[in-house]
């Protein structure tokens, strides 16, 4: 399976049982779209390998899983860290103003007072969500999600992310 055609659904975070059970924390909106997977591929050592999910419970801060195959503490050891990605057949329906992260990384991200700004690297996820853009001198500028800031919105045909950033906050990243 290729990288490229899949979506980054979340990380293991520990192990839950000594038969194997980890937790993994999904980086989603909507976890319950979730709740019926039957495999998963995990990123390992810059692959991603497919597994079988054999138990899958939601919990309040994460989700509890049995993957076929993984039976013990050490097995479990093994993969605590490793990035879960399901193929992008698997993304839950959405509607047409709604959007997924991992789908406007690599737009162009432009300012109304700068201009262009770089390429949108990733999306850092938090108590307030910060896009990453890397700019054509190598450095990274760092963008508050918030609405007083994409004010412009995003074009999914051009690919672009228009924003309105404070007064210095691009500079600040640039000196």
């Amino acid at each position: 399976m290729r990288k490229e055609d899949c979506f980054l659904l979340g990380k293991i975070s520990r192990k839950y049982s000594f038969k194997g059970e980890i937790i993994a924390r999904f980086d989603v909106d909507q976890i319950e779209a979730y709740k019926e997977l039957e495999s998963v591929f995990l990123e390992i050592r810059g692959e991603l390998v497919p597994f079988f999910i054999e138990k899958i419970a939601l919990l309040p801060k994460g989700v509890r899983i049995k993957l076929e195959d993984i039976n013990d503490e050490l097995e479990a050891d093994r993969i605590i860290g490793a990035n879960i990605y399901l193929h992008e057949s698997m993304l839950p329906e959405k509607s047409e103003s709604e959007l997924f992260l991992h789908e406007i990384i690599g737009f162009d991200v432009k300012d109304t007072k700068s201009g262009f700004l770089g390429k949108l690297s990733s999306v850092i996820e938090g108590v307030q969500d910060v896009l990453e853009v890397e700019h054509p001198s190598g450095k990274f500028i760092y963008i508050p999600w918030v609405d007083e800031v994409i004010v412009m919105g995003i074009d999914r045909e051009k690919k672009t992310i228009e924003t309105e950033c404070p007064e210095g906050l691009v500079e600040l990243y640039l000196v």
